[in-house]
């Protein structure tokens, strides 16, 4: 299993952790800005413009670095208090799961969300020849405004049910998609919580 991180926040202790394990599970980093951390981390990693927020990144590496095996994409704004969290995911035997931390999150964003979901190579493999992930090219970092001016592109959260209709429609085609797994040490922050939390 590879990672595809959004780079934003710049959570420090969460790059930590993938330094340790990303020689078992290959990290790159698509960062919608420049921090000086990215330069002090031994990872790859791409500054690309925000647009489309999480699923703009996630598609910039679905075409340009993914050529094979599962993916798990995620935001960098995440507390992992056990590095086996990444060893339960990689063991997910389904096309396409969402993770969350708790069922408290699970219920707030009502099963779905782009802060972090896996992907198998047989989906990526069909996503990729359907075109890509889409993404909202005229959203450059709107996520506060749910009704945008005419140069902000679509409501934020626009991105995260096209993905979830997207999935809906593979899943009737055969599919294993849509689903959630819980795993109490990974915690998903939300809008820079646990950066927030140390500086």
């Amino acid at each position: 299993m590879k990672i595809c991180i959004v780079g934003w926040y710049f959570y420090r202790e969460l790059y930590d952790t993938l330094q340790e394990i990303q020689k078992e599970f290959p990290v790159f980093i698509v960062a919608h800005k420049y921090d000086p951390l990215l330069k002090e981390l031994d990872m790859p990693y791409q500054v690309i413009e925000n647009r489309g927020l999480e699923f703009g990144a996630y598609d910039w590496y679905l075409q340009n670095i993914w050529e094979s095996g599962a993916v798990l994409f995620q935001h960098d704004d995440i507390k992992v208090k056990d590095i086996n969290a990444y060893n339960q995911i990689k063991e997910l035997n389904k096309d396409q799961v969402y993770i969350f931390g708790d069922e408290y999150t699970v219920k707030r964003n009502r099963g779905l969300h782009g802060r972090a979901f896996y992907c198998s190579p047989a989906l990526l493999k069909l996503i990729k020849e359907d075109g890509g992930i889409w993404f909202d090219y005229g959203n450059k970092g709107n996520v506060f405004n749910l009704k945008p001016g005419p140069d902000e592109g679509m409501d934020f959260n626009s991105g995260i049910c096209r993905f979830r209709d997207q999935m809906i429609e593979y899943k009737a085609k055969g599919y294993d998609t849509g689903s959630y797994k819980i795993i109490p040490s990974f915690q998903t922050g939300e809008r820079g919580k646990f950066r927030k939390e140390v500086v």
